[in-house]
């Protein structure tokens, strides 16, 4: 009796054999060799039938089906051993082959179908993969979204943030808040380093965050000086984004070049770097609107720093914002709890 794939001598096949000829099946065959469908089934030890062979368990991200594993779809996901896959709720999007709900998430990037972004941002910014532009373009301070330049069929990463009519079929792409996911937080506390005053007005570090476009701070300027704008939080909080929109749309916006937005948690005296502004020669509000990201990083405060040496840069160094904003997720999910450190787990 022949079994496929397996060498078999030329005498009498008994019924434990056949169960080890099926556990064998998942083995590669020889040269000069065949099998049939079946191979890459698993039995138990002392099986008896072809009928109680299967296939392993599927990883998280797939699911079982008649031939095995097979990655889930997108807006599905999967843990360990599922045999099918979850949808995304309330309408969330996920990419292939996810393996936790938490990957579903609100798709935060809007198409503008016939429309440009101007200005290339610095550095590499072209790329043959939409995805990775927009992973490119979310950690950087100079990127207010991609445009997709057909000619060439790359994805370009832009400075600009104004969105303009294309006569060439360009299609461009912008980062949207999350207003569920994300809330916009006002401190409890904002100082300065120093306010400079301007028609008799003191343009103080409240005016950034009163919500009003038509008032301004605006610390004093100066050459070789450490310029900083705080923003203190009572409770610890993981932050995502800061949007700062510059006061001037002219070349007094270069004052605020290499400004740096910094988390800090003043209860276990740690200060990290989200990013660093690199001013664009753009005159409108949205061009002079900088979204930097702070990637959940946790602190109670939020403190922007410039300083200009004399020699290293054409003009003074200060801080000047119609408004400023700071973006943050919820402290802490279901089944965990708040530390200076961040959020934690809860114990069994």
């Amino acid at each position: 009796m022949d079994v496929p794939g397996v060498k078999m001598e030329p005498h009498l096949v008994t019924s434990v054999q056949m169960a080890k000829c099926q556990m064998l099946d998942q083995m590669q065959c020889e040269e000069n060799t065949w099998s049939e469908d079946g191979a890459g089934k698993m039995s138990d030890a002392g099986s008896t039938s072809e009928d109680v062979c299967h296939h392993d368990s599927c990883d998280a991200g797939h699911h079982m089906t008649e031939d095995g594993c097979e990655e889930c779809p997108e807006n599905t996901w999967s843990e360990d051993g599922a045999s099918s896959c979850n949808e995304c709720p309330n309408g969330l999007m996920s990419s292939a082959g996810s393996t936790s709900q938490e990957d579903c998430q609100h798709d935060k990037w809007e198409q503008h179908d016939g429309k440009y972004l101007s200005e290339y941002s610095s550095g590499r910014y072209r790329y043959d993969n939409l995805e990775e532009a927009q992973d490119e373009c979310s950690e950087r301070s100079d990127c207010g979204g991609i445009t997709y330049e057909p000619r060439n069929r790359m994805y370009t990463l832009r400075d600009g943030m104004e969105l303009k009519d294309s006569n060439s079929g360009e299609i461009s792409w912008t980062e949207q808040m999350d207003s569920e996911d994300l809330r916009v937080g006002k401190p409890d506390s904002v100082v300065q380093s120093s306010t400079l005053s301007w028609s008799g007005m003191a343009q103080s570090a409240d005016l950034a965050v009163d919500g009003e476009m038509a008032t301004s701070s605006h610390t004093t300027c100066a050459w070789d000086t450490d310029i900083w704008y705080l923003m203190q939080f009572d409770d610890i909080r993981c932050f995502e984004e800061v949007v700062i929109i510059n006061s001037y749309l002219n070349y007094n916006a270069y004052r605020m070049q290499d400004l740096g937005v910094h988390v800090r948690n003043t209860k276990t005296d740690t200060d990290s770097l989200c990013g660093v502004i690199r001013v664009r020669e753009d005159s409108t509000i949205e061009g002079q609107t900088y979204k930097v990201s702070c990637d959940g990083m946790c602190g109670n405060s939020v403190m922007l720093r410039v300083r200009h040496n004399r020699g290293e840069y054409s003009y003074m160094g200060c801080i000047h914002m119609r408004e400023i904003e700071v973006h943050y997720s919820e402290p802490c999910e279901a089944g965990h709890y708040m530390t200076e450190d961040g959020c934690m787990q809860c114990e069994e």
